[in-house]
């Protein structure tokens, strides 16, 4: 019998201590990306309701996390994204390792983003 990704996976993430305090809260589970489980949360920004996403993104830099707003109906990664915060995938044995979660504390703000100091921490819940 085949283990689907739904049942090995963390289905909710509360992201706390934030400097941008609207990206706090609790993200469920909201499909995948990339073969990697994405995480959303309603929210306001800009006296707006938008979905929060955190995913994992691969581009030609390589795979990092990142804390966003993806505009409706565009995929995440382009330049119309609402970047706050971003961290690499996890690091085993020194050397980073792709993970199907991401990490709870090497968080950072994004360059030309809109996080502010401090950058959260992450706890996987289920």
């Amino acid at each position: 019998m085949a283990v689907h990704i739904w049942e090995k996976t963390v289905r909710c993430i509360d992201v706390q201590n934030a400097g941008t305090r609207a990206v706090n809260g609790l993200y469920t589970l909201s499909g995948i990306i990339g073969g990697v489980s994405a995480y959303g949360k309603i929210g306001v920004w800009n006296e707006q309701e938008v979905e929060f996403s955190l995913y994992l993104f691969r581009g030609n830099f390589g795979a990092m996390w990142f804390i966003s707003i993806i505009p409706q109906g565009m995929k995440p990664g382009t330049k119309k994204d609402i970047d706050f915060y971003k961290a690499p995938v996890c690091l085993k044995h020194g050397r980073l390792e792709q993970s199907d979660f991401p990490p709870e504390r090497t968080w950072t703000i994004t360059m030309k983003g809109h996080g502010v100091d401090p950058p959260p921490t992450i706890i996987w819940t289920s």
